[in-house]
C-alpha cells in the first residue's frame, strides 16, 4: 500500500484497495486457534510418563514399556483437560511435534497408541 492508499474500515475490518491484475498469488494461512503449544505438552506428557515409570518394576524392558503406556493412556482417560489437549493436538495435525519435543522413550508409542484410539479425530 502506497502512502497515499489507506485502509478503508468496512464492517468491522481495513481493507486495503488492493487492484488485481492477472495472476496474483498471495498465500494463506490456516491456524487452529485452540491447538495446544507442543513444547508444553510434550513437557507434560514427560512428566506423566516419568511418574508412571516408577510404578513399573522394569521400565526398560519391551513388557515394562507396555506397562508404562498401558497406565499413561488410563491416566489421561483420568485427565479431561490433557485428554482435550491431545485431542486439539491431534486434530491440528501437530501431535507428530509433541512427539519430537518428548524427551521420553516411550512417548511415541503412548502417541501412536492414542492415534489409534481416535481415529476420527486426525486432521482432515
Amino acid at each position: 500500500m502506497s502512502a497515499t492508499q489507506k485502509a478503508i474500515p468496512q464492517n468491522g475490518f481495513c481493507v486495503s484497495p488492493i487492484k488485481v491484475e492477472r495472476d496474483y498469488i498471495d498465500t494463506q494461512n490456516n491456524y487452529y486457534g485452540n491447538a495446544p503449544d507442543e513444547a508444553e505438552l510434550a513437557q507434560e506428557l514427560d512428566q506423566l510418563l516419568q511418574s508412571l515409570e516408577l510404578t513399573v518394576s522394569d521400565p526398560d524392558s519391551e513388557t515394562g514399556k507396555a506397562a508404562v503406556k498401558d497406565k499413561t493412556m488410563q491416566e489421561i482417560e483420568k485427565k479431561p483437560v490433557l485428554k482435550q489437549k491431545l485431542l486439539a493436538a491431534l486434530k491440528a495435525g501437530s501431535i507428530k511435534a509433541v512427539e519430537e519435543f518428548c524427551k521420553h522413550p516411550v512417548a511415541s508409542v503412548l502417541l501412536a497408541a492414542f492415534k489409534a484410539a481416535f481415529p476420527d479425530e486426525k486432521k482432515a
